[in-house]
Formats: structure tokens, C-alpha cells, sequence
């Protein structure tokens, strides 16, 4: 019995000799943080390009809608589309970029004690949080 474990420890010695594994030549792809984002008008967003030491040049496919750093902070502008760019190494990396200017179904609203009326967010696709700035005389449902 002796023998037999000695002679399996052996052949497993021997088919793991020639084998080596090895993870410290296995480097992480580049990748933007965010490959899509959707932003309202004003509203900022900072880009990374991870896995990499390599500094990014940056770039905005039309200004009109939106402006990046060059730290990758991109700024929201105007109502519209655009490509953000990350270039290093030779490799281009985007994300897609939808600016929204949000506005509300009323500018003004008078209500009477007791009276309900619905006030709407157009614009936008994203969902608000509503809320009162005093809760004693108004509330938001």
C-alpha cells in the first residue's frame, strides 16, 4: 500500500514538473469608467480611464453640448448628443453622451387650502425626486 502512494506521489511529481503558471504578465484591458451618461444641463461628470498609467488627451465631439478637462471632467452645455474621447496608446476610448435641459409643466402655481394639482418634468428622461421646502404648508405625494 506503502509502495502504491509513494509511486502515485511520484507520477503526480512528475506530470506538475514541466508545468508553470504565472499571472504577472497579465495586464488589465484600458477601459472608461462610464461608456454611456445621460446629464442635465450644468450638471458635471468626471471620466477615468482605468487599468492604465498612461495619461489620457481628452476630447468633446461638438462643444455646443458639452466640454472635457483635461483631467476628463466633462460639463454639460446644451440640449443634445455627443461622443466624449479618450485617447492613449494609440487607442481611442468614448463615451456617449446625452445632455437633457429639464423643464417644469408650470413656472408658477397658487393653490387654495386643501386643493391638488400635478405639476410635470419635461424634458428629461431621468425620474425627479420631488420635495417641499416646508412640509407645514405643502406637501409633495
Amino acid at each position: 500500500m506503502r509502495k502504491i502512494r509513494m509511486a502515485v506521489a511520484a507520477a503526480v511529481v512528475v506530470l506538475t514538473a514541466g508545468i508553470s503558471v504565472s499571472a504577472g504578465n497579465v495586464e488589465a484591458v484600458p477601459v472608461l469608467n462610464k461608456k454611456q451618461a445621460v446629464l442635465v444641463k450644468g450638471e458635471k461628470l468626471t471620466l477615468k480611464l482605468k487599468n492604465t498609467k498612461k495619461v489620457p488627451k481628452w476630447s468633446a465631439g461638438n462643444k455646443k453640448v458639452a466640454v472635457v478637462s483635461k483631467k476628463g471632467v466633462v460639463t454639460a452645455k446644451k440640449k443634445g448628443k455627443t461622443v466624449i474621447k479618450a485617447e492613449a496608446g494609440g487607442k481611442i476610448y468614448k463615451c456617449q453622451l446625452k445632455v437633457e435641459e429639464p423643464k417644469l409643466s408650470k413656472k408658477t402655481l397658487t393653490l387654495k387650502k386643501g386643493e391638488t394639482k400635478t405639476l410635470k418634468l419635461l424634458g428629461t428622461t431621468q425620474k425627479p425626486k420631488w420635495t417641499s421646502s416646508n412640509c407645514k404648508i405643502i406637501t409633495v405625494t
